[in-house]
């Protein structure tokens, strides 16, 4: 993706007959859909500490746009289920099996929240001491996005970021 970074500016030149030819140019500043994903996931969700563990998917080809931290990719299996669990729900049809795997994580499908459309799911937390996590869902046309954060009196502010970018991700058609 090619962004225009204005000013323009004018190149001088002459041409075969020595005559003077002004050529206008544009400055462009290259990014890449990569960049800015990376950027979406690295510094807009975990850089907020408010999400653990991000992903950030194709909905169509569950490739994987970015994640973070290192580690939590999904397969494109555990997407599946991930999809069909919030498909099931538009259709209001039972979940037969509530439990799945999110790259390492396993999760308990908890419900679907039906004003904000995503996914909700309870982290299984192996240890006793382990700090109660949760794991939510949000699609737009072309991305799946997911993240984890801690149950600590804060989840409601890392749903809401999640819908947040989710909201700018339809917006920017990404």
């Amino acid at each position: 993706m090619m962004r225009l970074n204005h000013p323009s500016f004018v190149h001088i030149s002459y041409d075969s007959h020595h005559c003077l030819k002004n050529q206008i140019y544009s400055q462009f500043e290259e990014s890449t859909n990569a960049d800015v994903w990376n950027q979406i996931v690295k510094d807009s969700i975990l850089g907020t500490g408010a999400v653990l563990k991000s992903a950030l998917c194709n909905r169509l080809s569950r490739g994987i746009h970015a994640y973070g931290p290192e580690g939590f990719t999904p397969s494109v299996e555990q997407l599946d289920i991930i999809l069909s669990l919030l498909q099931s729900e538009d259709a209001d049809q039972t979940v037969v099996n509530p439990n799945f795997s999110v790259a390492t994580d396993e999760c308990c499908y908890r419900d679907v929240l039906d004003a904000r459309k995503m996914l909700l799911a309870s982290v299984i937390t192996p240890q006793p001491d382990s700090t109660a996590c949760e794991l939510a869902a949000v699609l737009t046309d072309k991305s799946l996005l997911i993240g984890i954060y801690e149950i600590n009196g804060k989840e409601e502010q890392a749903r809401q970021l999640l819908c947040d970018i989710r909201d700018y991700l339809q917006e920017q058609a990404l």
